[in-house]
């Protein structure tokens, strides 16, 4: 992966050894950068996505109905937060959060 800081960037992506790079989250899509299944991802901790049905979904990617804006529903718990998603390709919005290997 050749990372490098963007002039026009939205998000920031941090390497195992801690470097930062500012990135633009739709070149991560781009360049095949987007596949965090089993990663920890903070969808539906600090965004959620309400579909047109009343369901809420913790992001627009739909990883996990958190019920109804009829009903009950919450946030998920950190032990919740993991992605179960092949590619992250809802939105920007989705490529946006938080990811992270290992343990929460």
């Amino acid at each position: 992966m050749n990372l490098s800081n963007h002039d026009n960037y939205n998000c920031t992506v941090t390497t195992d050894t801690g470097q930062e790079y500012q990135v633009f989250a739709d070149w991560l899509h781009n360049e095949n950068l987007d596949y965090w299944k089993d990663w920890h991802c903070e969808v539906g901790i600090t965004r959620v996505y309400l579909h047109s049905t009343g369901e809420v979904f913790d992001g627009q990617c739909k990883n996990m109905l958190l019920g109804h804006i009829d009903g009950e529903w919450s946030l998920k718990q950190d032990d919740q937060a993991v992605c179960n998603k092949v590619r992250c390709v809802g939105c920007t919005d989705d490529l946006l959060t938080t990811k992270f290997q290992g343990n929460i």
